[in-house]
């Protein structure tokens, strides 16, 4: 199966998902697509600056707490105006961009909890 496949079978996951990208284990980008239809909110060129930069960082980080808390499974960076998602998955790394009405209610309730409590010190 080609790449352009897995990302056409990664947005039909859901209605929700805006962008999909795989990079490989050395970070490479070998693919990177917007949902049709929907408009970027940044350059080509800034894609390729954050996808050079930020997997490495975020995910080679976090793989260092493997021994300790086990594989990861993802990571999910929030926005007022977007979700991103990184999930590690063998030698490729998939990143995609969702709505930001994409349902969390644990991490919804946690962030507003977390704001209420922090005005007390701010």
């Amino acid at each position: 199966m080609d790449i352009e496949s897995i990302v056409d079978d990664l947005f039909k996951i859901d209605k929700n998902i805006r962008y999909v990208a795989v990079v490989d284990e050395e970070f490479r980008l070998l693919a990177s697509s917007m949902r049709e239809g929907k408009k970027t909110m940044t350059s080509e060129e800034f894609d390729r600056e954050f996808m050079s930069v930020v997997p490495p960082v975020i995910v080679g980080g976090a793989h260092r707490l493997r021994e300790y808390c086990g594989s990861l499974k993802g990571m999910v960076i929030r926005y007022e105006k977007v979700a991103v998602t990184l999930y590690p998955v063998a030698h490729y790394v998939v990143i995609m961009s969702l709505e930001p009405e994409v349902e969390m209610p644990f991490l919804d309730k946690t962030a507003e909890a977390v704001q209420e409590i922090m005005k007390r010190v701010l």
